[in-house]
């Protein structure tokens, strides 16, 4: 039961948070390693959703995140686009100077499961059936 309240207050905070994390400058943060993520997409393939969370997602693993994504907005949250919601999750990550160990956790999650699943998906050889959500 208690764990339950600490997951509800965690995803409360949460929602308010990615809905203005475009607001706040980018802090220090660590960076999250991605074996799998392919460093030479074609970017022209991707939809805007998919080139900020690849854009993200790559300097986020360089540990750096430059000027022009950090002055970049991210798309309005809509819960049918999870793209957006993964993309504002990672830019709450890269704005927190300490974040928690739920929120490393999911950007954790985005970058090495969620990302490296949906991002590459325009490559019809490696996927002929579109994203999945996990």
């Amino acid at each position: 039961m208690v764990q339950q309240l600490v997951l509800k207050n965690f995803v409360d905070q949460l929602v308010k948070k990615i809905k203005s994390c475009e607001e706040l400058p980018v802090a220090l943060f660590s960076s999250i390693s991605v074996e799998n993520m392919p460093d030479n997409i074609d970017r022209m393939v991707l939809s805007n959703d998919q080139q900020y969370l690849y854009n993200i997602c790559l300097e986020i693993s360089h540990g750096e995140c430059y000027s022009d994504l950090a002055l970049r907005k991210p798309d309005p949250v809509a819960h049918s686009r999870w793209l957006t919601t993964a993309g504002r999750i990672l830019r709450l990550y890269v704005v927190t100077e300490k974040p928690s160990g739920n929120l490393i956790i999911l950007a954790t999650y985005i970058m090495k499961v969620y990302a490296t699943c949906l991002v590459p998906c325009q490559d019809k050889a490696l996927h002929n059936r579109g994203a999945r959500h996990i």
